[in-house]
């Protein structure tokens, strides 16, 4: 590098979290239902059909949002609605709609460890932006938008009161058996965010024979020199290999409108 060049200085990316209230995202389900039917779009089509003019760094986060939620899913040609969105765009009756729209809100992980970390005290914090931020893995520039679009969909859902108040009999608590039996893909709900991690096993040759600790680590060289280090159960199934595909697909989506931003 010159003298004169000036080296950029890394871009600090936030976590991923909805980057729209669960109320639009339930709107828009039903406008690209009713436009475009469940075949797959692409997000041009997806960004007319929710009444925008074109894909654009403010639409973009929005469609991201369907995914976060679950009413929309990748697929090799773009995206198409997910049979769960059914419970939304064509419900049996209001009950299910109503329940489909709590369990939507409960699927971000991110809105899982928020509800798991103040549970003990009923109610979100008036500094939710802060805890993001410091905790949670959301940039600073991001946090308030975040906190926002959180608070939002839970009173939309019925989760929260409008002094933010968790409504425990509301909140969306299911054991893996009722989350698959809505949507096979989902994993269950943490029972507790602050709960320690298992710590990793040292390889997959030595890891400990306890049904709860028998792990494997596969390490992979990506770019820049750096390593990825997983840590898998090792008896993973299919349905783990799903859930764990949905992960890397909304990372790609975080790191797609990062680039877009840039």
């Amino acid at each position: 590098m010159s003298d004169t060049e000036i080296q950029k200085p890394a871009r600090e990316r936030s976590k991923a979290y909805p980057g729209a209230p669960l109320e639009d995202c339930v709107r828009y389900t039903s406008q690209i239902k009713k436009e475009l039917g469940r075949g797959s779009h692409d997000r041009e089509s997806l960004a007319k059909a929710m009444g925008f003019g074109s894909v654009s760094g403010a639409v973009s986060p929005k469609i991201a949002a369907l995914v976060h939620f679950g009413f929309l899913n990748r697929t090799a040609a773009g995206y198409e609605l997910s049979d769960y969105s059914k419970s939304i765009t064509d419900p049996i009756d209001e009950r299910e709609r109503t329940q489909a729209i709590r369990v939507a809100f409960s699927r971000p992980y991110l809105y899982q460890e928020i509800l798991s970390k103040f549970e003990a005290d009923g109610k979100i914090p008036s500094q939710l932006a802060t805890h993001l931020h410091r905790f949670h893995g959301i940039t600073d520039a991001a946090s308030s938008s975040a906190a926002e679009i959180f608070v939002s969909s839970g009173r939309f859902a019925g989760v929260l009161d409008e002094d933010n108040n968790i409504l425990r009999d509301t909140v969306v608590q299911k054991t893996e058996e009722t989350m698959t039996a809505i949507d096979p893909q989902v994993p269950a709900i943490r029972a507790s965010a602050a709960q320690p991690p298992v710590a990793p096993a040292p390889s997959a040759q030595h890891a400990p024979a306890s049904g709860l600790l028998n792990q494997q680590r596969f390490e992979f060289a990506i770019t820049g020199g750096r390593t990825v280090v997983l840590t898998v159960p090792s008896d993973l199934n299919q349905k783990d290999i799903k859930v764990i595909r949905k992960q890397i697909e909304l990372l790609e989506l975080q790191v797609n409108l990062g680039d877009e931003a840039d």
